[in-house]
C-alpha cells in the first residue's frame, strides 16, 4: 500500500459514516456530540504550508490535529536518506505555531521524553497487511518525539520498534477523549499563520458553518 492509500483508508474507517461533505472535500462527523471535520490536504496548498496530509478539526472546540503519513520500505525500515522531501516537510511542521515550545525538543535522553501537547503527529506504517489484520501495522509519533528519533546521528533508518510511540487504538481513544490536539488560542494562531503564509483566506481552519442540536447537524445562518 502507498501512503495515500493508507490515508484514504483511515479517512473512510476511523469514524462512523459522515453526515455530509463540503464542496471542498471536508467530511463532516459527529463524535460524542462534537462536530468534527476531517480534511485530506495531501498535495494541496495547506500541505505546502504546514507539511501535513490530514487534519482533524473539532469545530466547536477549536481543536486541531495534524497527521503526516509515512511508509516503511519493503525491508520494514524508513530510511532517512530515501525520502528527499521529508526534511522540508519536517521543517514546515516544526514551524507551525506553538510546536517549537514543546519541552521534548530540548530533551537529550529518550527516557526523559513525555506525552505532550503537540497537535502534530507522524503516522508510520508498514506497506503490507499481514495475517488477519484489516490495516497495515502502524504507530503514531508526536512530532517532537519523531524529531528526537529522526535526529539521531547513530541511526540511518526508523522502524516500528522505535519508541516511544502510540498505537492506533490508543491514538483514537485519546482523540475522542479530547486529550490530543491544539488549544483554542493555538488554533487561532495556526489559522492566522496558514492564511498569512498561503495568502489565501479560503484556507481558514477556524470557522463556524454548522452546529449540533440533539445529535443532529444544522446549518448556521
Amino acid at each position: 500500500m502507498t501512503e495515500e492509500q493508507i490515508l484514504d483508508f483511515d479517512l473512510d474507517n476511523i469514524f462512523p459514516e459522515p453526515l455530509g461533505q463540503t464542496p471542498d472535500g471536508k467530511r463532516i462527523f459527529i463524535d460524542n456530540g462534537k462536530l468534527l471535520y476531517i480534511q485530506k490536504v495531501h498535495r494541496t496548498a495547506i500541505e505546502k504550508c504546514l507539511g501535513v496530509d490530514l487534519i482533524y478539526n473539532f469545530i466547536d472546540e477549536h481543536r486541531l490535529l495534524f497527521i503526516q503519513y509515512k511508509c516503511l520500505t519493503d525491508e520494514n525500515k524508513f530510511y532517512k536518506s530515501s525520502d528527499k522531501h521529508f526534511p522540508e516537510e519536517l521543517k514546515r511542521m516544526k514551524s507551525i505555531p506553538g510546536i517549537s515550545d514543546c519541552n521534548n525538543f530540548t530533551v537529550k535522553r529518550k527516557e526523559n521524553l513525555r506525552l505532550c501537547g503537540c497537535p502534530v503527529f507522524i503516522k508510520l506504517s508498514a506497506r503490507e497487511i499481514k495475517g488477519r489484520r484489516k490495516t497495515p501495522y502502524s504507530f503514531y509519533y508526536p512530532i517532537c518525539i519523531w524529531d528526537f528519533i529522526y535526529s539521531s546521528k547513530y541511526k540511518k533508518y526508523i522502524t516500528l520498534d522505535d519508541q516511544p510511540r502510540i498505537s492506533n487504538e490508543h491514538f483514537i481513544d485519546l482523540v475522542k477523549a479530547g486529550l490530543l490536539g491544539s488549544l483554542p488560542n493555538q488554533s487561532k494562531d495556526i489559522n492566522y499563520y496558514l492564511i498569512e503564509n498561503s495568502k489565501d483566506d479560503r484556507l481558514k481552519l477556524i470557522f463556524g458553518e454548522c452546529k449540533v442540536n440533539n445529535g443532529n447537524l444544522t446549518k448556521i445562518n
